[in-house]
């Protein structure tokens, strides 16, 4: 049966006539004001229908002259807030319908005859809107029945969560307290309820606990940290969420739930307080590194002049000229290593200065390949550069950005086994230069590659290798280029299959190109690939000389 059906039948009215005209009669005058109305044809017909659903009930006085247990035995069997109406047409009030059995119907109506129709209708009115209130009564108690159930449900799910829930009334002491709450305070609900909850935690705030209930009134809801005390005396700090609510007696209260976070908390001073010590640690080995390089390039100056003293006083017997030009070398290298460790140190100490002008790509990439000239020339490396053939302006820190490419060089002369091949070849990509370094060196492993730009991380840190270096030149190379507002990544197919080191710098805005002269041509022997008219230095080129180490 549809809604709509068991609608209509609990708002009909059933009746039991004396005689079949007078049925019709009823049904037709209550249907000419829309009043569904079915007839019975005894009492024990017209309480089977009152199962299925009444509005109101409708006799005449000569059907209870009987026996009416069939009548009152429904009527009785009602629910508690169903009294259906029960009008009988009695000849008279002092008649036999007026007796004392009538009680048994509950709530009658009695209603003399004749009658006329309008007063039959506005009786049967008055009687179905009565019923439509205990109606409503239903639907309230059906509702309320809900609600209940919801609060059953929810309040068995409060019992299970973890977390402290309770509630208390605002100025007002505990009316609920879950187990959740009795495992985190080790108070019962019989000595939590009836008792303030501020009172019984001491909670504590930095701002005051009664600035907190203002701003709770105010807001409606508030969250944050709350320092409490346990029932054995334990202090503990629980994240706590306060939302204030409305009661079923329209007083308004605060459910609040608590989540302990003691040990969060004791981990996350522990891990500011390990933070700390790192980050003065840092600092220390900031300041040592920066005062080890001064250490160490004091005597570098007066071991310079002594060897170019020896060279000017010495006789050029052979071994004495190779224990030189060994001494040179190192000296070289070890002035290069000092010199990073001091950007280094600058870096990490934010004191370096850039000093930017208007300079040409091939003028730095010139001056880096003169830089790290000796150290591929003495592994037999060949070098080839492919630079473009127009000028690519920068605003740049030349010497800044020559010491990328030579650390870039180095680093590939250093990594690749003798006689081997270095490509360095850039070309313009809109607003942005790219540089690539290429080798065909030992490569890089793929466990190492991420962190290869890392401070102190070596591709190899075998002792045996006569130039492993500090580790630190591509970390500064790194830092450098971000420094100019550029980018580098390395890349390597894997062990033996050399290395890929790309460059991205911004080209300058503006401002004519700045073109070479021959001051900048580089030191060491360039055999050109193809004539070029222009004057300065050619573009592309190979270096493949031999040093005597």
């Amino acid at each position: 049966m549809s809604d709509g059906e068991h609608r209509a039948l609990e708002r009909r009215v059933l009746t039991l006539p004396a005689t079949a005209r007078d049925g019709e009669l009823i049904r037709r005058a209550l249907a000419e004001h829309s009043i569904s109305c079915d007839t019975c044809t005894d009492l024990a017909a017209l309480g089977r229908e009152m199962g299925r659903g009444v509005g109101a009930i409708l006799l005449p006085e000569e059907s209870l002259e009987g026996a009416i247990e069939p009548l009152v035995l429904p009527l009785g069997a009602q629910p508690e807030w169903s009294d259906p109406p029960v009008l009988v047409m009695a000849r008279s009030s002092e008649g036999p319908a007026s007796g004392a059995h009538l009680g048994r119907l509950g709530n009658v109506t009695l209603l003399e005859r004749p009658m006329r129709v309008s007063a039959l209708v506005s009786a049967v009115r008055s009687a179905l809107r009565a019923r439509e209130r205990q109606y409503r009564v239903r639907e309230m108690l059906e509702e309320r029945e809900r609600v209940a159930e919801t609060l059953r449900r929810q309040a068995g799910l409060l019992e299970q969560t973890h977390e402290a829930i309770f509630v208390w009334q605002l100025d007002g002491p505990i009316t609920y307290w879950n187990r959740g709450a009795e495992r985190l305070y080790g108070h019962s609900a019989a000595d939590a309820v009836g008792r303030g909850s501020h009172e019984l935690l001491q909670s504590w705030h930095p701002a005051g606990m009664r600035a907190l209930d203002e701003i709770l009134v105010r807001r409606g809801s508030w969250n944050g940290e709350l320092y409490q005390r346990r029932h054995d005396g334990l202090s503990i700090v629980v994240h706590s969420r306060m939302v204030v609510v409305e009661e079923p007696d329209g007083r308004r209260a605060v459910l609040e739930t608590n989540r302990d976070v003691s040990d969060e908390k004791m981990a996350e001073a522990e891990r500011r307080r390990t933070d700390e010590k790192l980050q003065e640690a840092n600092r220390r080995k900031d300041e040592f590194l920066a005062t080890l390089a001064h250490e160490l390039r004091n005597p570098l100056a007066p071991i310079r002049t002594a060897l170019e003293l020896l060279r000017m006083t010495s006789p050029p017997e052979p071994r004495l000229r190779w224990g030189q030009d060994v001494i040179d070398r190192q000296l070289r290298h070890l002035t290069r290593m000092v010199d990073d460790l001091l950007d280094v140190s600058r870096i990490t100490r934010g004191v370096i200065e850039l000093r930017r002008e208007a300079t040409d790509l091939g003028a730095v990439v010139q001056a880096g390949v003169e830089t790290a000239g000796p150290a591929i020339a003495s592994a037999g490396h060949r070098l080839d550069l492919d630079l473009p053939d127009e000028p690519v302006p920068l605003e740049v820190d030349p010497v800044r950005i020559s010491q990328v490419f030579s650390n870039l060089l180095n680093n590939a002369a250093k990594y690749t086994p003798a006689g081997g091949h270095i490509r360095l070849h850039a070309t313009r990509d809109g607003d942005r230069v790219v540089v690539v370094v290429e080798d065909d060196g030992i490569g890089i492993a793929p466990e190492i590659l991420p962190g290869i730009f890392d401070l102190f991380a070596q591709a190899d840190r075998s002792l045996d290798r006569a130039q492993g270096g500090l580790g630190i030149g591509l970390t500064l190379v790194r830092w450098l280029i971000e420094l100019h507002h550029g980018t580098i990544e390395a890349a390597s197919p894997g062990l033996g299959q050399g290395s890929t080191f790309t460059v991205r710098l911004p080209v300058a805005n503006g401002g004519a190109p700045v073109r070479l002269d021959d001051a900048a041509l580089l030191k060491t022997a360039v055999t050109p690939a193809a004539p070029d008219p222009r004057p300065g230095v050619p573009r592309r080129g190979r270096i493949a000389r031999r040093h005597s180490d």
